[in-house]
């Protein structure tokens, strides 16, 4: 990039990024507390509540327990800035009344190993409810909301080799509503997982068939053969067996009228076939990603560091040399830096819209990921 900003300006520009930062430490702080293998401390919360703190304030406690030694004043910092403000008891009806949740109930019930609800979330334990949301559709800055039940609540959860291979929580429910809502006429979905999108959409009367491209023949043979046949429209769900990049280079005529893409598990994991199938949207009239705010999100991380760097007189062409067995962050990095190499940037203004949402969708489509 071509970056020639006055000393005011540059400085405006380091406080957004540190602004930024300050969201990216936010989410790291939270997972210190979602990857936790102790966060199931019902007695933590209960100990909180009998000192005479609110049920709220109990659940920051639990989340400050599990930070590694030396964050806590980082953790109270954000939380005087308004982070962490968005955790929430959940009502379980919510979920359980969902039209797919109890279709895999009753399943479950007929099954003597309660092959669908092996999974479980504690009284009190927190879990990401939906995905990572700007705070509106210009502002850069980033948050993420956490959920909580008051009892124990089972979900339908399919594990392979110690590894959750489907599941159907809370979160992929609320991540997948505006999908569900926009899905009409002739559908099309890459990925199938536990096929939740699949029937809900199938489920619609606006939509007249719901096509499914996945390639893992494991997750097909069990869907064929424990779900699809149970479910009342099983004639509108058509499945091919198919890489979802083989099917979406070999068909370009926008024969379908929506396409939903959920092949990953999150926005580390989704990057790189959000970065491919954005180069070709012409499968369907109307293209979606599952969490893709948090893919932009994630995009937009690298986008500051590249920015960042590429502010500092000490670097050259030489730090964007693609090596071996580099990370995946740097390789976004490097891509980013070889498609934005002669974007100039004269004004604050013009990072601050190369970091909106529509910005980054526009980006997107044209990195090529060499």
């Amino acid at each position: 990039m071509k970056i020639n900003l006055n000393k005011t300006e540059e400085n405006k520009l380091h406080s957004l990024f540190d602004s930024l930062r300050e969201s990216e430490l936010a989410d790291e702080l939270l997972n210190c507390y979602l990857n936790n293998s102790h966060k199931r401390d019902k007695k933590a919360v209960e100990n909180s509540l009998a000192k005479g703190k609110t049920e709220y304030e109990a659940q920051l406690d639990l989340i400050r327990s599990s930070l590694p030694k030396g964050f806590e004043e980082d953790f109270d910092s954000l939380l005087k800035k308004g982070y962490f403000k968005d955790i929430r008891k959940l009502n379980p009806k919510e979920f359980s009344s969902n039209p797919y949740f109890i279709f895999l109930e009753k399943l479950a019930l007929k099954d003597k190993k309660r092959l669908f609800f092996n999974g479980k979330y504690l009284s009190k334990e927190m879990f990401l409810k939906e995905e990572k949301i700007f705070k509106n559709s210009d502002l850069v800055i980033d948050f993420s909301s956490l959920g909580y039940f008051d009892d124990a609540f089972d979900f339908p959860l399919i594990q392979q080799g110690g590894i959750t291979w489907m599941s159907l929580i809370p979160h992929e429910i609320k991540t997948m509503e505006e999908a569900i809502k926009k899905a009409r006429g002739k559908v099309i979905t890459y990925g199938l997982g536990l096929g939740y999108f699949t029937y809900m959409a199938a489920a619609k009367k606006e939509v007249t068939s719901v096509t499914v491209i996945e390639y893992d023949k494991d997750i097909i043979s069990f869907y064929k053969k424990s779900i699809l046949p149970f479910i009342p429209f099983k004639d509108k769900i058509k499945i091919i067996e198919m890489s979802a990049y083989d099917y979406n280079e070999q068909h370009t005529d926008k024969s379908f009228d929506y396409l939903f893409v959920d092949t990953y598990h999150n926005e580390e994991d989704a990057i790189e076939p959000y970065l491919i199938l954005k180069h070709n949207e012409n499968v369907a009239k109307v293209c979606d990603y599952w969490i893709e705010d948090s893919i932009l999100i994630y995009l937009r991380r690298h986008l500051v560091e590249l920015i960042s760097e590429e502010m500092d007189p000490e670097v050259n062409e030489e730090c964007f040399i693609d090596v071996d067995e580099e990370s995946m962050s740097d390789f976004l990095i490097n891509s980013l830096h070889r498609h934005l190499k002669n974007k100039e940037i004269n004004r604050y203004e013009d990072v601050y819209e190369l970091l909106t949402p529509s910005s980054l969708r526009e980006i997107a489509k044209t990195i090529v990921l060499e």
